[in-house]
């Protein structure tokens, strides 16, 4: 394991195309945070001010959930939609890089975890004084946003597909 990170960093899609000078300056700004199995690391609905990378471990990223039930009445429960692993270099929270807008879900840990934080304001200082740095970071941001977008489009078509089978069935 490097000791000062940098060569994780480097790992991670959102850093992969910065310099060593540039990752090196990514690592300043990283704090190291230990998690316990089940605690929850974000909560869906707070104000994001945080990224995480997955050093090691495994989390859940879950979503609240509305059910109605067969007598009546509504449940609330959550749904975990995914889950990621350091093995696959990981990272979340990845959002509030570019709104300060509520997090989407909540992310709890499966196992005892490692993370490296970056605050939003860091990382925003960080880019003010090195552009480069900055539009690396925002253009692989921006590639992988789309491909959240374009996912996220494919499992609503399947969705609106089985429901609408459904419904024909019911006739």
């Amino acid at each position: 394991m490097d000791s000062d990170g940098t060569d994780f960093i480097k790992s991670v899609a959102l850093f992969s195309e910065l310099s060593d000078d540039q990752v090196k300056k990514v690592a300043k700004i990283c704090s190291t945070r230990m998690v316990r199995q089940g605690e929850v690391i974000m909560t869906e609905g707070e104000v994001g001010e945080t990224l995480y990378l997955l050093r090691e471990g495994e989390v859940e990223i879950v979503k609240a959930l509305t059910l109605k039930r067969r007598a009546g009445g509504f449940e609330e429960g959550e749904k975990a939609i995914v889950k990621l692993r350091s093995d696959d270099v990981n990272f979340f929270g990845e959002m509030t890089l570019l709104s300060r807008a509520p997090r989407s879900a909540t992310v709890r840990s499966v196992t005892d975890s490692v993370l490296y934080e970056i605050r939003t304001d860091a990382i925003d200082r960080l880019c003010s004084e090195d552009a480069d740095l900055g539009y690396k970071i925002m253009r692989a941001l921006g590639a992988r946003l789309t491909n959240v977008v374009e996912k996220n489009n494919k499992d609503i078509l399947k969705l609106t597909t089985a429901l609408s089978l459904s419904l024909n069935n019911k006739k």
